[in-house]
């Protein structure tokens, strides 16, 4: 019976920190590069860094399809 509410005491601990550290983690990248694919599909040109670096990137990707390289 300890054992079990070790356990569960335990999986009740992580759970916690897992949350914690969600809660602070930095997710601007993240949103930049969402925002960015966005204006590409939309069409919209937002100009900003990473929505050129996306548009740099698939340029570079559709090149090596087309030569067959990866």
């Amino acid at each position: 019976m300890r054992a079990l509410i070790a356990a569960l005491v335990c999986i009740a601990v992580l759970a916690g920190a897992t949350l914690a550290v969600a809660h602070t983690a930095d997710n601007t990248a993240a949103t930049m590069r969402t925002n960015a694919a966005r204006a590409l599909i939309e069409g919209a040109d937002c100009g900003c860094t990473a929505d050129v670096r996306a548009k740099d990137r698939i340029a570079n990707r559709n090149t090596a399809n087309e030569t067959g390289s990866k």
